[in-house]
């Protein structure tokens, strides 16, 4: 597990090999002894070590500008970029600022260094301008609030209607800045010959979540139906900009609508439930602990053009799935079911837990990891959506070293059998 102490003496010849290559050792005993001080010009200053598994893979330096503003200076060691060390060192850093009284954090990012861009982007920093700094470099400036877990769990969890009105219910917008997932998410509700129609420059899906209804889109028709969730395999429609959808319930149905950008065209595509069978993932291992189903609708496999990725999995009672702890650059949404519907779970964001209802939305935008629970007693169907990035599509995700042990069928686990 990564996190953040302070540099001792005994530290000194790894600082010496790998941060500070050309310092002397009694200069780096100094720069130690300097650090305890936590003081630098007058103002709070504090560097910290990142560890990973008793290995220093960085550091990351806080700095006070003002009684409110503190700006964090991270550096990873280059043979251990690509692990999220980064990510993590930076959440861990703005957790401790935000202890110690600080409201906002501000940062200068040279135009040019497009990493710290983004690394600062997905923390939830926003630009607000653009200066020359003291050394004459142009440089972007950004800030962000310093916001505590509860605050920030309010945003990233939408509880839901306990049921939803019918029509279409908005949950998460393309533009929104705050759980800034790039999709239009929502919940669509049908009386029995009622109709949806809608022909916008977005990328869309929509996937049935239980009913019967006559899906026309193009010149195509076809008449779907599901019994519920749980059951059986979805039905989703997917098509490209432009393309007309049209969706009449013959019963009461209920659907999921996604939306995005994407200049891209392609063919539209009727997935039926028989294309997306059930996956046991995690079966033979863990001791059947983290078994569960999983429904790759369409990924970048079978829908390179595309720019959303689809899915659904079915936690089983007192299980866990989305395990072991992994996370991905691309953002997600997770969209909750419960059978019965008094049922609950709980969803890992990083450091942070939140308890998940029926009809609870959670947000996965910030590299976190993202395991989930069920409830003994309570089976959990919830809708995975992700959307790629430009030049960065979701493939894999990268799991936490230190706990892919367990997915060994021969694991030791306790207690021995």
């Amino acid at each position: 597990m990564l996190h953040l102490r302070h540099f001792v003496q005994a530290d000194c010849p790894v600082m010496m090999r790998d941060i500070f290559p050309d310092m002397s050792q009694e200069k780096c005993m100094q720069t130690i002894a300097e650090f305890a001080s936590m003081e630098y010009n007058g103002r709070y200053f504090e560097m910290f070590a990142v560890v990973c598994e008793a290995e220093i893979v960085g550091f990351v330096s806080l700095y006070e500008h003002d009684a409110a503003t503190i700006s964090l200076g991270p550096e990873i060691m280059e043979k251990h970029w690509r692990n999220g060390y980064g990510t993590q060192a930076m959440e861990l850093g703005l957790l401790h600022a935000k202890q110690k009284g600080y409201t906002k954090a501000t940062a200068q990012i040279r135009k040019n260094n497009a990493a710290s861009i983004k690394l600062h982007e997905k923390l939830g920093y926003q630009k607000t301008g653009e200066m020359v700094n003291r050394k004459g470099t142009e440089v972007f400036v950004y800030e962000r609030k310093l916001e505590n877990a509860s605050e920030r769990t309010a945003t990233m969890h939408i509880h839901g209607e306990k049921i939803f009105p019918y029509g279409y219910n908005p949950i998460a917008t393309i533009g929104d800045t705050q759980q800034n997932s790039l999709m239009d998410f929502g919940l669509l509700r049908m009386r029995a010959g009622e109709t949806f129609q809608e022909a916008q420059e977005l990328e869309r899906a929509y996937l049935l979540i239980s009913g019967r209804a006559l899906v026309e889109w193009g010149c195509e028709k076809q008449t779907v139906q599901r019994k519920n969730c749980f059951d059986e395999s979805p039905t989703v429609l997917h098509v490209p900009r432009g393309v007309s959808v049209t969706l009449t319930a013959q019963t009461e149905c209920e659907w999921t609508v996604h939306r995005t950008e994407n200049l891209r065209d392609f063919a539209p595509r009727l997935y039926l439930p028989e294309e997306t069978p059930d996956e046991h993932r995690g079966a033979g291992t863990m001791r059947e602990t983290s078994t569960r189903i999983v429904r790759t609708v369409f990924d970048h496999s079978n829908a390179p053009q595309a720019n959303l990725v689809l899915g659904e999995v079915i936690g089983f009672p007192g299980k866990w799935s989305s395990y072991p702890p992994h996370y991905h650059s691309q953002p997600e949404i997770y969209f909750y079911r419960f059978n019965p519907e008094n049922g609950f779970g709980y969803a890992e964001l990083g450091e942070e837990v939140i308890k998940t209802h029926q009809n609870s939305t959670v947000f996965i935008t910030k590299e976190e990891t993202h395991p989930q629970t069920t409830a003994p007693g309570y089976a959990m169907w919830y809708l995975w959506v992700i959307r790629h990035l430009p030049g960065d599509p979701y493939i894999t995700p990268t799991f936490v070293p230190e706990h892919l042990w367990v997915t060994q069928p021969d694991a030791d686990i306790w207690p021995c059998e």
